[in-house]
């Protein structure tokens, strides 16, 4: 049906599976319903196609938009994902640390600069937070667009509704190539001293 039909100061409630939000929300927008007329239920929190977070109101000083500002400035990768790791939400760090734009990031999988630990390691992670449903931490190798590969302390957190239905991921990220160079000079300088220390000295 044409939506030329319907009032164009309605507002429109959309909900249900992402793919079918994404194409009613293109619709609309090829229609000349605005994006400020959608709201979208708290699973899917993110404009579909503009990748904005959709705000009750306008109001800069929101609860949200503080939040949003918040994460989208902060120093640590941050990102949101669906319940299979798709990419919803990437603040300003993520391509900074990467290397990746906003763009190739969205709708991707952390996959597009990690991918890189044992098969083993992944089966874990997800195990936790998936299965268990707990957070996971640890120290993971990932790769930058250019190739240079680094050393990630990454924290993932199952983001659970009310009634405990699992719905996404909240993850960070802190590179820490600098701190793990260090510790390993420290500690290869202790192993040698302690070998010298231990050999006795020649004539």
């Amino acid at each position: 049906q044409s939506y030329n039909t319907f009032e164009r100061n309605s507002t429109w409630y959309i909900s249900g599976p992402m793919e079918m939000i994404r194409t009613l929300a293109l619709q609309l927008l090829s229609s000349g319903i605005t994006k400020d007329q959608m709201r979208f239920e708290e699973n899917y929190p993110y404009f579909p196609y503009e990748r904005e977070l959709i705000l009750p109101t306008s109001d800069e000083n929101s609860e949200k938009n503080i939040y949003k500002l918040a994460l989208d400035d902060a120093l640590t990768h941050t990102v949101i994902t669906d319940i299979n790791g798709r990419v919803l939400y990437a603040n300003n760090a993520t391509s900074q640390i990467t290397g990746f734009t906003n763009s190739e990031i969205l709708g991707s999988t952390p996959r597009l600069w990690g991918g890189l630990m044992d098969k083993t390691y992944y089966a874990e992670m997800w195990r936790m937070i998936k299965n268990d449903r707990l957070p996971f931490v640890g120290k993971v190798k990932n790769r930058k667009k250019s190739g240079e590969q680094y050393i990630a302390e990454v924290i993932i957190v199952p983001i659970l509704e009310s009634n405990g239905d699992l719905v996404g991921f909240y993850a960070s990220e802190k590179n820490i190539t600098e701190v793990e160079r260090i510790s390993k000079a420290k500690t290869e300088f202790v192993s040698f001293v302690s070998h010298q220390l231990r050999t006795p000295l020649s004539s």
